[in-house]
C-alpha cells in the first residue's frame, strides 16, 4: 500500500504567485520566457537554461544561502486547497503534499500511462544534476475520506500562504506538524493504492537515480514529494490531450475510410461524450458506430484514445507507429489546436473529448497503462509550492 511520510519542505519567503509555474512539461516556450522575467522563478531549476544542469544547482544553494528559499523546521504534511471557476461553476479540490516511498517498487503506485525514453533520461539529468525536488508528481486513490478530512483539519485555521496561480486557481496552502492530524492522515491512508495522474516520467527518473545511487543519495530518491488528491473529489477534471497533426491528409480520402466505423456529423452530437472532433477545413463530429466496432475489435479499443491511435491513425491514415511523435504535436488547449491549422502551421487537429473518471479509473483497472498522452488531469499543481532537497 502507499507509503506516505511527513518531511521538512523548502518554501519561497517571497511572492509565490511570479516564483511558482505550471509543471515543467506543460509550458511552452513563450510561457517559459515570461516566466523567467522573475529571476528567482522556479523555471530556473526545472528548465535549466542551455541545459546548463550544474548552474541550476549552483542556483539553488545561492536560494537556500540568501533565504529566498527557507526550510519548515518540523516534519510535515502540506494541504493545499484549490478554488477555482469551471463551466460557470465555483469548485474545490483539497489535496496533500506528502513524500512517498516509490523505490523498491512494491506496485502500491500505478502508472496510467506509457512514458517516452528519451524525457525519462531528460528529468534524470536535470534532477541528477540539481539534486532536489522541485515539483511534486500528481497522485490519486479511491478514498471518499481524504478530502473531508483534510478540509476539516484547515476549518478555522489561517493558511501559512496563498496565491492564485497563472490558471486562476486560488491556491491556499498549510503546512501541518501537529503530530495528531500526521497520523490521522496517515492511518487513513495505509491500505490505499495510487494512481499516476501527472508526472510519469519524473517518477521513473527518481526510480532510476534512486536504482543508480548510494547512501543518502539512494534514500533521498527513494521517495519523492507527491500531492495526493481524491478521485471523488468534484474539482478533479480529466481532459484528452489533443493532437495536432503536421502530415498531410486527403480529407475527402480521409472521411471516405472513416465513414466506417464513425457517424460522421458537422454538427456536435446532442447527447454523449465519446466521439472525436477533427478540424481541417471545418469540425467533423466522429462518432464511433458502436455495431461496427463491436463486431471487428475487442474492448481495448472501446475508449477514444485507442480508438484514435489504432484506427484513425493506423487503420486510416496510414500513419507509421515510429514517426508518430514526430509528425505531431501534442496539447491541451483545444483553441491552440485549432489555431494551428487555421494559421497553416499544422493539416489538421483531432479534438479529443473530456474524460468520464469512471470509465477511466475502470479502463486503467482492466488494461493497465493507457497510450502515451492520453490525459490531462486539472487544475494542475503548481511547481515550487514547495521543495525538497538534497
Amino acid at each position: 500500500m502507499v507509503k506516505i511520510r511527513p518531511f521538512n519542505p523548502l518554501y519561497y519567503s517571497g511572492d509565490y504567485g511570479r516564483a511558482t509555474s505550471p509543471p515543467f512539461d506543460s509550458i511552452n516556450k513563450e510561457e517559459e520566457k515570461r516566466l523567467k522575467e522573475y529571476r528567482n522563478n522556479i523555471t530556473y531549476l526545472t528548465l535549466p537554461e542551455g541545459n546548463n544542469y550544474a548552474e541550476s544547482r549552483k542556483r539553488i544553494r545561492e536560494w537556500i544561502d540568501t533565504g529566498i528559499l527557507v526550510e519548515w523546521k518540523k516534519p510535515c504534511f502540506v494541504i493545499v486547497d484549490q478554488s477555482f471557476r469551471f463551466r460557470e461553476h465555483t469548485l474545490r479540490r483539497t489535496g496533500l503534499i506528502s513524500l512517498v516511498d516509490i523505490f523498491p517498487d512494491d506496485s502500491s503506485i500505478n502508472p496510467h500511462e506509457k512514458t517516452f525514453p528519451g524525457p525519462v533520461q531528460e528529468r534524470v539529468k536535470v534532477l541528477g544534476e540539481l539534486k532536489a525536488q522541485p515539483e511534486p508528481i500528481f497522485l490519486t486513490l479511491e478514498n471518499y475520506g481524504l478530502e473531508p478530512l483534510l478540509q476539516g483539519i484547515i476549518i478555522g485555521r489561517k493558511e501559512n500562504f496563498s496565491f492564485t496561480d497563472g490558471n486562476g486557481s486560488l491556491n491556499s496552502v498549510y503546512f501541518i506538524d501537529n503530530n495528531d492530524e500526521i497520523n490521522k492522515i496517515t492511518n487513513l491512508l495505509k491500505l490505499d493504492s495510487a494512481m499516476v495522474a501527472d508526472g510519469h516520467h519524473r517518477l521513473e527518473a527518481s526510480k532510476k537515480l534512486a536504482s543508480e545511487s548510494h547512501g543518502v543519495e539512494k534514500s533521498f530518491w527513494s521517495s519523492v514529494m507527491a500531492y495526493i488528491t481524491s478521485m471523488e473529489s468534484p474539482g478533479l477534471l480529466v481532459s484528452g490531450i489533443h493532437r495536432i497533426v503536421k502530415t498531410k491528409i486527403d480529407k475527402d480520402r480521409f472521411l471516405e475510410k472513416a465513414i466506417k466505423y464513425f457517424i460522421i456529423d458537422e454538427n456536435p452530437p446532442d447527447s454523449g461524450n465519446d466521439f472525436i472532433t477533427l478540424f481541417i477545413d471545418r469540425f467533423y463530429y466522429l462518432s464511433p458506430s458502436h455495431c461496427e466496432f463491436s463486431e471487428d475489435m475487442d474492448q481495448s479499443y472501446l475508449s477514444p484514445i485507442h480508438i484514435l491511435n489504432n484506427i484513425i491513425f493506423r487503420e486510416i491514415l496510414r500513419l507509421d507507429p515510429g514517426n508518430i511523435n514526430r509528425d505531431m504535436e501534442f496539447t491541451h488547449d483545444a483553441d491552440y489546436a485549432v489555431e494551428q491549422v487555421r494559421k497553416g502551421m499544422a493539416c489538421a487537429a483531432f479534438i479529443m473529448p473530456v474524460w468520464d473518471r469512471e470509465k477511466l479509473f475502470s479502463l486503467v483497472l482492466s488494461e493497465g497503462v493507457l497510450p502515451q498522452k492520453s490525459t490531462y488531469f486539472h487544475p494542475k499543481i503548481y511547481s515550487g509550492i514547495v521543495l525538497r532537497s538534497l
